[in-house]
């Protein structure tokens, strides 16, 4: 399964591609790739881009050659300066491609508990189908439960 993961700060979608290590951890990998402002950007353009970013998806990679940094990096210019004011400041979700055909969506809420780093699934989850229309449609609807 390929996958990739949304941040939404401020009505702008931000996709980060994601690695698995040859260990089995799923890690994120920058630099984040701007998809759109969800005010502006229509469902065709927003499920072109996902598609594109889920299926930059790599497995068996060395965990020493992800490179976090890149990601905050990116993310920078948005205010955001550490991993820890990521989750804090943006809306989360994930999106993997099941099938040829097929993609699973869920929102994620963040975590308002001490210290912690990351968001929690809500469990509600949105399916699309391989077209990019209805899978920016997917993805402007998940965005809606996402807290």
């Amino acid at each position: 399964m390929k996958k990739c993961f949304l941040f939404i700060i401020d009505g702008f979608i931000l996709g980060v591609p994601m690695v698995t290590t040859i260990a089995g951890w799923e890690m994120f990998v920058g630099p984040a790739i701007a998809v759109g402002e969800l005010a502006s950007t229509n469902d065709l353009e927003i499920g072109i881009a996902v598609g594109r970013i889920v299926e930059l998806h790599t497995s068996n990679v060395l965990d020493e050659d992800v490179n976090p940094d890149l990601l905050i990096e990116s993310v920078s210019k948005y205010g955001i300066k550490s991993y820890k004011a990521l989750f804090r400041k943006c809306l989360q979700m994930s999106v993997v491609k099941e099938l040829e055909d097929r993609y699973k969506l869920t929102p994620y809420a963040r975590l308002k508990k001490g210290g912690e780093v990351g968001g929690e699934e809500l469990d509600i989850t949105l399916s699309s189908n391989g077209q990019s229309q209805d899978l920016g449609a997917s993805v402007r609807k998940c965005v809606s439960y996402c807290r």
